[in-house]
């Protein structure tokens, strides 16, 4: 190491220099598209328990409706 001279240990040190930023762009880059990628399936979560909730209500209404009996009803029942 000694014996290279100050303009390879520069260059060495540049292109380190550029290796070291590449990957941390990269890094970057990916921690973005992870984001993006976390934040697309969430949205799809979303959608489809909305839709989930929707073709419930559409399939099967009554069981979501309160049973409304008159108190006419209620006390020939009884």
């Amino acid at each position: 190491m000694y014996a290279m001279s100050n303009q390879t240990k520069s260059a060495l040190f540049f292109s380190a220099s550029v290796v070291v930023a590449a990957l941390v762009a990269i890094a970057a880059a990916v921690g973005v598209v992870e984001a993006l990628l976390f934040a697309a399936f969430v949205a799809s979560a979303a959608i489809l328990a909305s839709i989930v909730a929707v073709s419930l209500d559409v399939r099967y209404p009554e069981e979501y409706q309160p049973v409304r009996v008159s108190w006419r009803e209620h006390r020939g029942r009884n």
